[in-house]
């Protein structure tokens, strides 16, 4: 018998917004890698593929600590992440001071004052309102690039820049923030980046003054650490995985967290697990044809997605008879796992490419290359497909649950079968 509320399926495995409060796994000592980081005076970058479980460890270390998050869009400059750190920031000034009796002012359609305890007055026309010792507060603008301001206002608020989903921002953006970041180091401002892709060292790629003021903390999961996911399952929901269903579990997941957290929820669901269960009635999940409606699930729930990326990629820019970016996508369809998780040298893509069109050359590819993530942001590709590394001039793939896909979701792609 369970006193009180059950834990249920979805507070356990599944995608969640918050800390996952059963599942958290601390792999490697990260959680005290990066404790020790933040007090240190470097840069952090927490990078990996999609759905590892970056804002997860974020969320775990920062608990106790004062940040302001600014989110990265596509379409942001490096001006607007500013503008956005200043409001975050929210400094005020003081206007104007009131005092006396009787205060009478005009306002016009879109002005607004802010005056706090009394009102907010908007519109046209007159209005006499009595003031005692009451102040109005106007936003400090223009001091989006000062850098000593913004460091002043991070002292007062004892607080931490956190730059999320660096990877939306196109790569000029990246460029001109990795210089921004040089000048925020030599006035002690420390940020953390986090976003989606597998390359070391991409800040001082772009800028080699960074070289020893940025530290990189890398996200992957190994077997060992996706296992230990599904015991701390098991124990909230006091249910048994029998080892042949675990292994399933893992294999299937292609050391992608987010992929393991889905399909182990999906499977507690098909064997009729909703809620912990009680202390003499202890579930054992050992069916293994259960993984295949639940492989089927999220087969269902991701498909429009890959749908979508082959429509952008078999478009690309425009048509043409090389059709860079479609063949890139077949490429990329029948190269190895093992290949595309560590990523796979430019030279050896274009092999693949030429089996589907021997008319492509390295500099058709490399300028393809060049401008796939703007394609695929442009498009609303959102986590991208894949990402390439100039400076190593290799090809990764950010989104494993295309692995996924690609084993389990049958794909009617014409070229397999030729």
């Amino acid at each position: 018998m369970i006193f009180g509320n059950k834990t249920r399926l979805d507070e356990v495995f599944g995608i969640q917004n918050e800390l996952p409060k059963y599942t958290y796994v601390n792999r490697a000592k990260l959680d005290e890698r990066l404790d020790y980081l933040l007090n240190t005076q470097r840069h952090i970058v927490i990078h990996g593929a999609s759905k590892q479980g970056k804002t997860s460890l974020r969320k775990k270390v920062f608990k106790n600590r004062q940040f302001v998050v600014i989110q990265c869009l596509p379409d942001k400059k490096i001006s607007d992440i500013l503008n956005d750190i200043q409001r975050a920031l929210n400094p005020y000034i003081t206007k104007e001071k009131k005092t006396g009796d009787d205060t009478e002012f005009n306002r016009k359609l879109g002005v607004e004052l802010d005056i706090p305890l009394v009102t907010k007055v908007t519109g046209e026309g007159s209005i006499t309102k009595t003031l005692k010792n009451e102040e109005t507060q106007a936003r400090v603008t223009g001091f989006e690039k000062d850098i000593n301001t913004i460091k002043v206002l991070l002292n007062e608020k004892k607080s931490r820049i956190i730059l999320e989903d660096f990877h939306y921002l196109d790569e000029e953006a990246r460029k001109e923030m990795a210089f921004y970041l040089k000048s925020f180091f030599e006035q002690g401002i420390y940020i953390v980046i986090i976003g989606i892709w597998s390359e070391q060292n991409l800040l001082t790629y772009y800028n080699g003054d960074l070289s020893g003021r940025v530290e990189e903390i890398d996200l992957s999961w190994e077997n060992k650490d996706l296992f230990e996911v599904l015991n701390k399952g098991e124990k909230a929901l006091n249910i048994t995985f029998c080892e042949e269903v675990k292994n399933e579990l893992v294999n299937s997941s292609f050391n992608n967290v987010g992929l393991l957290q889905r399909l182990s929820e999906r499977v507690c669901f098909e064997n009729g697990i909703t809620e912990k269960k009680g202390v003499f009635s202890k579930a054992k999940i050992d069916n293994l044809e259960k993984m295949i409606p639940a492989r089927h699930k999220v087969i269902n729930d991701i498909r429009q997605r890959y749908i979508k990326i082959l429509d952008v990629f078999s478009r690309g820019y425009e048509k043409s008879e090389l059709e860079v970016y479609f063949n890139l996508f077949k490429a990329i369809s029948i190269i190895p796992k093992e290949q595309l998780i560590v990523g796979i040298p430019q030279n050896e893509m274009l092999k693949y490419i030429q089996e589907f069109n021997d008319k492509i050359r390295l500099s058709d590819l490399t300028a393809a290359l060049n401008r796939t993530e703007r394609l695929q942001s442009s498009r609303g590709i959102t986590p991208m497909l894949i990402m390439y590394n100039e400076n190593l001039r290799e090809i990764h793939l950010v989104d494993r649950e295309f692995l996924f896909y690609r084993e389990f979701g049958n794909p009617d792609w014409e070229w397999l079968n030729k």
